[in-house]
């Protein structure tokens, strides 16, 4: 078994410049029951910085994602034909694959994003409990 991508970025070589898609279920498997924090990369205006961060529901195609100013949306995803779609307000949809040992997110305007961390958060855009 592989270990899959390191979330670091590393300094790219011939071998590791090609770019290797996640299939649906090894995708599933690495995201569920998990938070996956992005960082714009190319394309994007402004500096590299946190863009956001998507918790991914255990059991379902249910996500809850939370920019960086703490706008938060819940919403779904669907998977077809190498792409990721997610369905929020309107619908997202994205290529996902590793390229020089970062976690590549593609728009199809070509801008990405790379997960550069994953935790076992989970996120809400319910407010908490007060006392």
């Amino acid at each position: 078994p592989t270990a899959g991508p390191r979330i670091a970025q590393t300094a790219p070589d011939e071998a590791a410049s090609q770019e290797r898609p996640f299939d649906g279920a090894s995708w599933r498997a690495r995201v569920e029951g998990k938070t996956l924090y992005y960082e714009t990369r190319k394309g994007y205006p402004e500096n590299y910085g946190l863009m956001g961060k998507e918790y991914y529901v255990p059991n379902s195609n249910k996500v809850v994602f939370v920019y960086a100013d703490g706008d938060c949306y819940e919403g779904t995803w669907d998977y077809a034909d190498q792409i990721f779609c997610f369905n929020y307000d309107d619908r997202h949809c994205f290529r996902q694959f590793e390229r020089d040992g970062e976690w590549i997110v593609q728009e199809r305007d070509g801008r990405e994003q790379a997960v550069v961390k994953i935790t076992s958060e989970v996120l809400s855009c319910q407010p908490g409990l007060v006392s």
